[in-house]
């Protein structure tokens, strides 16, 4: 944790710092605007890994054990099954 808090320290001081590539051109941009980008792209990165982490590790369930407690998203998945399934038959 003390390595992820320097790490984080460190990238937000050359963001403010106007001597690093990111403030110079062709890009032209304000420590303001790297610092929202910088986390908007973090948190999506994050967001992109966990969903990419849920679809490998879910495979092996059964998706029946959650269509009580979860109905939006059985009937979801059963809707992209089914439009998946129709589109491969109309394709072929």
């Amino acid at each position: 944790m003390v390595l992820l808090g320097f790490s984080v320290a460190v990238v937000m001081a050359t963001l403010f710092n106007k001597d690093n590539r990111v403030y110079t051109a062709p890009y032209n941009i304000p420590p303001g605007g790297a610092f929202v980008l910088f986390w908007f792209l973090i948190i999506w990165l994050a967001m992109m890994e966990g969903g990419q982490g849920a679809l490998v590790g879910l495979q092996p369930v059964d998706k029946s054990l959650y269509a009580t407690t979860h109905p939006r998203t059985q009937n979801f998945h059963i809707r992209v099954i089914t439009w998946s399934v129709s589109s491969l038959v109309v394709n072929s």
